[in-house]
């Protein structure tokens, strides 16, 4: 026979062991907002089109080819992984290696 001390070890164990899981699929569905204010500080453009009167931007710029996009997941390591689109834009855009404009 199991001890009640024993049996709520176990559950707590499993409950515990699936919150990082559950994280995953709640940030799955996280997409970048411009009007975040981290978003505004860098200037987040959601269409590449947009970011031609920005003064910084430069012709081929855009998630797609920056470092901090993430392909896999669409993400952008900027905003902590979250949903961005290739076609977008921001001030901390950076060159990919190997990547050209």
């Amino acid at each position: 026979m199991q001890s009640r001390r024993d049996f709520l070890k176990k559950k707590t164990a499993i409950g515990v062991s699936l919150i990082p899981l559950a994280t995953l699929s709640l940030a799955d569905d996280k997409v970048v907002s411009v009007d975040e204010p981290m978003a505004k500080n860098f200037g987040y453009i959601l269409n590449v089109a947009d970011a031609k009167s920005e003064e910084k931007h430069q012709a081929g710029q855009k998630c797609e080819n920056c470092v901090l996009y993430v392909e896999g997941n669409k993400g952008c390591n900027l905003f902590q992984g979250r949903h961005v689109s290739p076609e977008c834009w921001c001030k901390a855009w950076a060159l990919k290696p190997g990547a050209t404009l």
